[in-house]
């Protein structure tokens, strides 16, 4: 299982739920993209750059944080936007 995380440094709940992100990058392959600063999450060493919103756009993401989950093959198979 692979998953990509969206995320801003502008926003809360995005930096609450870093420790989720950085237990989850040791368990399974973890991107984590930034809509506003790629350094953040400085704990996990910055993240890929989506300043431009092209990766944010391509995958859907309205709301962050966003966490999407894909198969093997690439397919989505889950998506929890928000965090609970």
């Amino acid at each position: 299982m692979k998953y990509t995380a969206f995320v801003k440094r502008d926003c809360e709940t995005c930096q609450l739920v870093v420790p989720a992100l950085q237990e989850l990058a040791h368990h399974a392959e973890l991107v984590v993209l930034s809509q506003d600063d790629p350094s953040f999450p400085e704990a996990m060493g910055g993240a890929g750059d989506d300043r431009e919103l092209e990766h944010s756009f391509r995958a859907g993401i309205t709301t962050v944080p966003t966490l999407i989950a894909y198969a093997d093959d690439d397919q989505e198979t889950a998506r929890t936007e928000g965090w609970d």
